[in-house]
C-alpha cells in the first residue's frame, strides 16, 4: 500500500486490535453473556447478533465510519472502495493506539460485570470499579474518535481489478 504519511505504528496497532484484543475480547464477551443470560439458545442468538452488528460497523458504509470505533471489532484500513473502484484501499479516521486502550477498558469492564453475578462478590466495590472503568472507556473512546487521521485517506493507486 502506498499512503505516504501513514506510519507502521498505525498498522501494527490495528493488527494488535484485530488479533490479540479480539482473541481476548471474544471469550470475555462469551463469559459475560453466559453469566448474565444463562438460558438455552442465548449463545447462538448472541453470535448471530454480534456478526450482524460487526458487519455493519466495519466502516464499509460511509455513515458508520466516524462512530464505528464504538464497536469492539472494526477496521481502520482495508479495501473499502471508492466510486469507480470498489476494491481501493483506504485508511479511515481514528487512532488505533487509543482504540487498543479502549478495548482493554471494555475487557476489564466485562470481567467486572461478570464478577457481579457471583453471589459472594463485593457488589459495592465492584460497582465502583465498573463506574471508574466506564469513565476511562468513554474518555478513551472520545480520544480514539478525535485522534489519528482526521479524514479518510484513499490509496492513489488503483486496486488492479
Amino acid at each position: 500500500m502506498q499512503f505516504g504519511g501513514v506510519d507502521d505504528t498505525f498498522f501494527y496497532a490495528t493488527m494488535f486490535a484485530q488479533g490479540v484484543m479480539a482473541a481476548v475480547g471474544g471469550p470475555v464477551l462469551g463469559l459475560l453473556i453466559a453469566r448474565w443470560l444463562p438460558r438455552r439458545g442465548v449463545a447462538p442468538i448472541s453470535v448471530v447478533l454480534v456478526v450482524l452488528v460487526t458487519i455493519l460497523m466495519q466502516g464499509l458504509f460511509e455513515w458508520t465510519r466516524v462512530w464505528r470505533v464504538v464497536w469492539p471489532w472494526t477496521h481502520f484500513y482495508g479495501p473499502m472502495g471508492v466510486a469507480g473502484d470498489g476494491d481501493r484501499f483506504v485508511v479511515m479516521t481514528g487512532s488505533p493506539l487509543l482504540y487498543n486502550g479502549y478495548l482493554v477498558a471494555l475487557c476489564t469492564l466485562g470481567l467486572v460485570l461478570a464478577l457481579l453475578r457471583d453471589p459472594d462478590a463485593d457488589r459495592r466495590g465492584l460497582l465502583r470499579v465498573a463506574g471508574a472503568v466506564t469513565v476511562v472507556a468513554v474518555v478513551l473512546l472520545v480520544l480514539t474518535i478525535l485522534g489519528g487521521y482526521d479524514r479518510t485517506l484513499v490509496n492513489p493507486l488503483p486496486s488492479g481489478r
